[in-house]
């Protein structure tokens, strides 16, 4: 039956494709599956740290996620899931999607749907690299109260970069935290209704995509079986039909899915007295929902018990004998193919172990040992994958990527569910080792950059997770944390173009240390492969901070966009007073090796794009909790920053203080990395000025601030290195800005932040988005900024000045981009815009289009 069915989608697939190759477009079938076949749920705000992935099967009925830890100014939790391409012929194309996602209370007449018009993903590489982006648009959302009396409409911004609905890479996230913000903003009515979502129930929630252009594409499970769809018209079964899944105002979204792939499943509220309902499966083509006039329920998802799928992964470790590895520098030995599938089956095993573990623990229905005796045999099994891998085999990355998250977010329920003892953190953090001595295996010069990132993050949250139940980093980890970024570095050294890592020997440490220390572009990599250290425990903004922003500002709706500002902002900034590591003998805070870094420097001193690091009495670093910031004191300076994380380097990255492509210092000691960025003395100041101007704005994690003008124009700006002196944010006071003159290509050309008592900070012009650096580091160019002009230097082609100001694509611009991007989806454009006579350049994205003025 499926195969016939799938015989029939290719056809109508190859129909399509003609068509649209007869209009003059290229076209190539492709199939998308979710990694992990799953849908993963995450917390957000107040319940933040929770996180469990939900299977779905071919049925498109996902496994129920229990005991989401929501509250009354959280209602709602994220959703998220990643995109893998399969299928031949080759599956290399651009496409783009509308997106409509449904969540519905099973007990009441409450609901929420939104839809998002647009969303593009292009697949390179032969299926291999998944690139998605999301245009600047509004996203339609609709809600109802509780009692059904009340329906609400709104169209909230949804910006290309951090709105509700985002993509990175092929990870598309409904970000519940962004939805929230934006509608508490914009509507009180859907405000009252989101915070109806904080009460303790079961909810039901379906994720709709259809696909608005590009060759005919599937989405389904691994293998691959397509997931069913809801359309215009199905007589037959009509809960498939568009206007049974969105239902408000007259079925309004449902008409934006006539044919669309969809998938569904039920969530409860920690503290739910009521139980999940039976959800009916949509159809795939439409097929007769009823049999001798009854309704025909699919059968209920079975999960094995853990216990079970133990023992049989158990058997299944045991019956893979791998060949022995060479030996005496010979080379790899050959696996056998059958060899090859039991050890890749087994890994897929772990990966639903892992899973089914994790959505256990939540339900309570497990105990601590049957958890961790799971969790160590799926371990196991990644541990036989990385010697597989190490004597040639091949090992499907997306499955052990997928266990390796699957274990995390285990462990991570297991923390929140109960108290270890210690000899079950010794079990726990006996599983991490493992898995991060696997992953090292894992990684070899078939390991593309996108799977050793996702494998890195894989890791970041492992290690997150026991950090909840040890509060530090153990030596031991730290070295194996080491290690594999190590592993992850040189392996993406070697896919690094030629001009930028010039033929190092990635074997030689001191070779590869001397590269490094030459190049910003490769410590970046070093950096972005690396393990973060998690902190201990999470901030979040007192009622104090968040009604003083509010007092500030006159216009209540400015009011509470301002205060859900600060609130992301102080809730996201990275503290490494609360987080730590066991090096030097004994457990030391990251701040505390920081602050022993600037007292090594003796008489000497480090020039580093404007912050000069030299030795004097009383140099330290102090930090402030509640904003997030730290007073960097050195010499006479004192200069304001901020750090996006500190990870746990190569060793290959030298000891001192050097500089990041865009702008950001580096400083590294004992192992640990951590990278500073200018920021505003007063974080509360700034945003309390910028909202009662009428704008709204963010910082951003690089210590950029992005502020929103309109609908078609943002400010893209970046502190310098500037000393405040004695200044804090209390005696800083309020706020106000001058705007520049002169020429804009002028090294002086930059916007001035002045304290009421005084104190000026500098903002000059940067790079919106970050794909402005990848691009460039893609094409062999290194690339240096100068925050303290905004000068951004490239290789040889000489020096540009950013302008502040980023316009929205108009139509021209995208047909130009569509004609012109690199993999990357960015295009340059040259335009001679201040009339200096030299060649400025316009760098375009699908975020939109900022001048490059020529220096």
């Amino acid at each position: 039956m499926l195969k016939n069915r799938r015989s029939y989608k290719r056809i109508s697939q190859v129909a399509v494709a003609s068509l649209l190759t007869g209009l003059g477009v290229y076209a190539q079938a492709a199939d998308l599956y979710l990694t992990g076949n799953a849908v993963n749920i995450v917390g957000s705000g107040d319940s933040a740290g929770f996180s469990q992935s939900a299977a779905v099967g071919s049925t498109g009925l996902l496994a129920n996620v229990a005991n989401v830890p929501l509250v009354a100014n959280m209602g709602i939790p994220s959703f998220n899931f990643t995109l893998n391409a399969a299928g031949s012929p080759a599956v290399d194309g651009s496409y783009t999607f509308r997106v409509g996602v449904t969540i519905d209370d099973n007990a009441t007449e409450r609901r929420i749907e939104a839809k998002l018009e647009t969303l593009q993903l292009t697949i390179s590489g032969s299926g291999a690299t998944l690139t998605g982006s999301i245009p600047a648009q509004t996203l339609r959302v609709l809600g109802r109260d509780g009692s059904g009396s009340v329906t609400v409409l709104a169209d909230l911004s949804n910006a290309a970069t951090n709105g509700p609905v985002a993509i990175t890479g092929g990870t598309v996230s409904f970000d519940a935290e962004a939805l929230i913000a934006r509608i508490r903003a914009s509507n009180p009515g859907l405000t009252t209704i989101v915070d109806e979502f904080g009460s303790a129930s079961h909810y039901t929630y379906r994720i709709v995509v259809q696909q608005t252009s590009g060759a005919a594409i599937g989405f389904g499970t691994t293998g691959f079986v397509p997931f069913p769809k809801v359309r215009t018209t199905c007589s037959l079964n009509t809960n498939s039909q568009s206007s049974s899944v969105f239902v408000l105002n007259s079925n309004e979204v449902a008409s934006s899915f006539t044919e669309a792939y969809a998938v569904q499943g039920q969530f409860s509220a920690t503290g739910s007295a009521s139980s999940f309902g039976t959800l009916t499966a949509f159809t795939d083509d439409c097929t007769p929902a009823t049999t001798g006039g009854g309704t025909v329920t699919p059968p209920p998802v079975v999960v094995p018990p853990v216990t079970e799928t133990t023992t049989n992964l158990n058997q299944q470790i045991t019956d893979i004998v791998l060949p022995p590895p060479p030996t005496g520098g010979g080379t790899q030995v050959e696996v056998p193919a059958a060899t090859q599938t039991l050890v890749n089956t087994a890994v897929d095993t772990s990966a639903t172990l892992a899973t089914n573990t994790a959505n256990q623990i939540a339900a309570g229905t497990i105990t601590t040992t049957v958890a961790l005796s799971a969790l160590d045999t799926s371990s196991n099994a990644l541990a036989t994958a990385g010697s597989a891998n190490v004597i040639g085999a091949t090992i499907n990355m997306t499955s052990a990527i997928s266990s390796v998250t699957n274990i995390a977010s285990a462990l991570s329920n297991l923390s929140t569910a109960s108290v270890m003892t210690p000899a079950e953190i010794t079990t726990a953090t006996n599983i991490v080792t493992s898995t991060f001595e696997s992953s090292v295996k894992l990684i070899d010069s078939t390991t593309t950059a996108v799977q050793i990132g996702a494998l890195i993050n894989a890791n970041v949250a492992l290690l997150e997770s026991l950090v909840k139940e040890t509060q530090t980093v153990s030596a031991a980890l730290v070295t194996q944390a080491q290690t594999l970024a190590t592993t992850a570095l040189k392996a993406i050294v070697a896919t690094l173009p030629p001009a930028i890592s010039k033929g190092v020997d990635t074997s030689n440490p001191i070779a590869l240390a001397a590269a490094l220390s030459a190049s910003p572009t490769m410590t970046q990599q070093a950096i972005s492969n690396s393990l973060k250290v998690p902190e201990q425990a999470k901030f979040v903004a007192s009622t104090t901070t968040l009604n003083l922003v509010g007092n500030s500002i006159s216009n209540a709706q400015q009011a509470q966009r301002a205060q859900t500002a600060v609130s992301e902002t102080l809730t996201a900034r990275y503290r490494p007073e609360e987080a730590s590591v066991q090096v030097l003998g004994s457990t030391v805070k990251v701040i505390d090796l920081m602050i022993r870094l600037l007292s090594r420097f003796g008489t000497s001193s480090s020039l580093v794009e404007g912050l000069n690091i030299a030795a004097a009495t009383g140099d330290t670093i102090t930090s402030d909790k509640e904003s997030g910031t730290m007073s960097v004191k050195v010499g006479s300076a004192n200069i304001i920053a901020i750090a996006s994380a500190a990870r746990l380097v190569p060793s290959s990255v030298a000891t001192g203080v050097s500089s990041l492509p865009d702008g950001r210092t580096l400083l590294v000691e004992s192992g640990v990395g951590v990278d500073l960025a200018p920021t505003s003395v007063n974080t509360i100041g700034f945003t309390t000025a910028v909202y009662n101007a009428g704008f709204s704005m963010n910082f951003r994690e690089n210590g950029s601030v992005g502020i929103t003008l309109s609908a078609n124009e943002t400010f893209s700006g970046a502190f310098a290195y500037d000393s405040v002196g004695t200044t804090t944010s209390a005696t800083c006071g309020a706020m106000t800005f001058t705007a520049p003159t002169g020429s804009p290509a002028a090294t002086t050309y930059a916007f001035m932040a002045r304290c009421a008592n005084g104190t000026t900070q500098r903002i000059t012009p940067f790079a919106a988005d970050t794909k402005f650096y990848t691009t460039l580091a893609n094409s062999g160019l290194e690339v240096t900024t100068d925050r303290n002009t905004g000068t951004v230097r490239v290789g040889t082609a000489g020096s540009f000045k950013p302008g502040f100001f980023v316009k929205a694509l108009t139509d021209a611009d995208t047909t130009f981009l569509n004609a012109n991007k690199n993999a990357d989806g960015v295009a340059f454009r040259a335009k001679e815009s201040n009339g200096d006579g030299k060649m400025d350049y316009e760098f375009i994205t699908a975020s939109g289009v900022q001048i490059l003025y020529g220096m």
